[in-house]
């Protein structure tokens, strides 16, 4: 599989992410750098489509700080089904803002495994597979502070992110950043 590694959180560069290049020009990019972002990001679906060890990660988080934690967090294979999918207690309770986005309730992770009891289970199924996250800069994060929180150390940062191949593949220029716009799921 080709290296389209992206742990690395969205930055002010400009810098495409399914290719690599750069583009100076404040006004945007040609029309000819749109093409080859668009390709680079269709070929990588292509690979990341045929590729039957890539699994899909997403979670549901009590926030977005430095002291978030997962309370759910599922995988699935690249023939949607699942390989993991559960709640998580977290060592806080679950802060209504939260609650509101993703519908968890405190009372739902109640009697739900702790991390550092589900570990052991996911940790071998994110080694042995690509792992593709929308938006995996995040997830990865999360991944990485329920680790540090446990004592664990922290899973490979080989994470593909789909939110970047998205944003070349819509390729909506953000003027401001120089590159193109991310996108979120709802959008």
């Amino acid at each position: 599989m080709p290296p389209f590694r992206s742990s690395t959180p969205p930055s002010s560069s400009n810098r495409t992410p399914s290719t690599g290049s750069t583009h100076a020009d404040p006004a945007g990019p040609s029309a000819a750098f749109i093409a080859a972002a668009t390709y680079g990001a269709t070929q990588w679906a292509r690979v990341v489509a045929a590729n039957p060890r890539v699994v899909y990660l997403d979670t549901e988080t009590t926030g977005l700080d430095g002291g978030a934690e997962i309370i759910e967090i599922a995988l699935i294979n690249s023939s949607g089904h699942p390989l993991f999918d559960t709640l998580v207690r977290p060592q806080r309770p679950i802060p209504p803002d939260a609650t509101r986005i993703h519908g968890i309730t405190n009372d739902d992770v109640q009697r739900a495994p702790t991390w550092d009891a589900i570990w052991p289970q996911l940790q071998p199924l994110l080694t042995a597979h690509t792992v593709v996250v929308y938006n995996a800069s995040f997830d990865y994060r999360m991944v990485c502070q329920m680790n540090r929180a446990n004592a664990m150390p922290p899973p490979p940062d080989s994470w593909q992110c789909a939110m970047q191949q998205y944003s070349s593949f819509a390729a909506v220029w953000h003027a401001r950043y120089g590159n193109f716009r991310w996108h979120r799921l709802d959008d």
